[in-house]
């Protein structure tokens, strides 16, 4: 299970799948007075957005997985080829990792400092 962008590999963390919307289409949309109808002036895909739940574990203290946190927001606007567990995305921009809660500490001992979030990037049409 691996995930890369850019060059840089996201160390390996419990993920699931790509999440992707469909390519979004700008449509204008027109009335004229008078007129019975409407005029649709429709333009070429843009991009569509991308998504990926995933799970840091493993990290031995708070202050390392900060550090893991921040190094992942240093990506933020680098654009490349998106690589998940052999899969290719080619043209995405990374836009950021959201957590969906604050690191916490596994009280069984194994799994060392926990946090859950979404990475999200856009990809462009090609």
């Amino acid at each position: 299970m691996s995930i890369s962008h850019a060059g840089y590999a996201f160390e390996n963390p419990i993920h699931g799948t790509v999440k992707s919307g469909g390519f979004e289409i700008p449509i204008a949309r027109q009335q004229f007075f008078a007129t019975i109808g409407e005029v649709h002036l429709i333009g070429q895909r843009t991009g569509r957005p991308l998504t990926l739940e995933i799970t840091l574990e493993n990290i031995a203290t708070l202050t390392l997985m900060e550090t893991a946190i921040a190094t992942i927001a240093a990506k933020v606007g680098q654009t490349g080829t998106l690589t998940v567990d052999g899969h290719d995305f080619t043209l995405c921009t990374f836009e950021g990792f959201a957590p969906a809660e604050a690191p916490w500490k596994d009280g069984t001992g194994n799994r060392g400092y926990v946090c859950r979030g979404v990475l999200t990037w856009r990809q462009r049409a090609a």
